[in-house]
């Protein structure tokens, strides 16, 4: 209450609280009834010039690649705070990544999907293009010889790169990837979107951290309240109205599940494709 008051949300009369001058802005806009937030625009600028304006997605990363305005464009850099996108040119043959965002899905779904193809089941419901491909995916994962499919995880080596498939719910992949940025790991989608890349010279540190899980949480709570967007935030509709400390708890709660990535941290074991391993893993991973 203090905080609504000191930023004249409300105004105090005595014993009395009312709307504040504000707060009158706040209720008096057309938005204070809709239902549905406004979706959250990032302008993205190439050497100082407005290219245009993308919405804020999973797919908004470094070193992604991008296609607006009938050309397709490499992220090198995100601002949070003004809202501001910059890239370059694309040269790299790298397929765009496209906007919008699905529905989280939980953990077990996407173990389940592991499971399935570490399986001999035949689906018998299945029509014959899904059973070609369930066929398909199961042979591109037999170079990894799983057999824990709680705590093993394909890792893909391949062209310098190193590539994990996590198979893990939706808000633990967004814990590991932050987890992985703040830990100076340069990290971008892989072939599936469950799955990370990263340098294979960030190997080291990749293990450093999961060897060193202490105090996760209240470094994500910093990491995440020095990097808070200006204005609105993600699904929030008045979540920016909030004091910095519980704007940072609505991120954390909405996003992330970080004793579940903990968790999953801790009881991981990575499984290598043979270093001689000719296959084109991932091809037609969907998953």
């Amino acid at each position: 209450m203090d905080h609504l008051i000191a930023t004249d949300l409300f105004e105090k009369l005595g014993l009395e609280v009312i709307i504040g001058i504000e707060g009158e802005r706040v209720v008096n806009s057309r938005d204070f009834y809709s239902v549905f937030t406004t979706e959250v625009n990032f302008k993205v600028i190439n050497s100082g010039n407005t290219i245009g304006d993308v919405p804020l997605s999973e797919q908004i990363q470094e070193e992604e690649n991008i296609l607006l305005a009938a050309k397709i464009w490499k992220i090198v850099g995100i601002d949070f705070k003004a809202k501001k996108i910059e890239v370059i040119p694309a040269n790299d043959g790298k397929p765009p990544r496209f906007f919008g965002n699905g529905g989280a899905i939980d953990s077990q779904i996407r173990e389940k999907m592991l499971e399935i193809l570490y399986s001999t089941t035949q689906y018998e419901f299945l029509n014959e293009e899904c059973l070609n491909a369930v066929h398909e995916l199961r042979k591109e994962f037999t170079i990894f010889p799983i057999t824990d499919i709680r705590s093993e995880r394909p890792l893909l080596t391949k062209e310098n790169k190193l590539e994990l498939f996590m198979f893990a719910g939706t808000h633990v992949n967004r814990t590991l990837e932050l987890l992985l940025r703040m830990q100076g790991i340069t990290v971008s989608s892989g072939s599936g979107p469950d799955s990370l890349k990263m340098d294979h010279k960030d190997e080291a540190n990749f293990g450093a951290l999961i060897s060193n899980l202490s105090d996760v949480e209240k470094k994500m709570e910093t990491y995440i309240t020095e990097n808070l967007p200006e204005g609105d935030l993600p699904d929030s509709k008045f979540g920016h109205l909030l004091p910095v400390a519980y704007q940072t708890k609505l991120i954390l709660e909405k996003f992330y599940k970080i004793e579940e990535g903990i968790a999953f941290l801790k009881q991981l074991k990575t499984i290598r494709n043979p270093e001689n391993s000719s296959a084109e893993v991932m091809k037609n991973h969907t998953l």
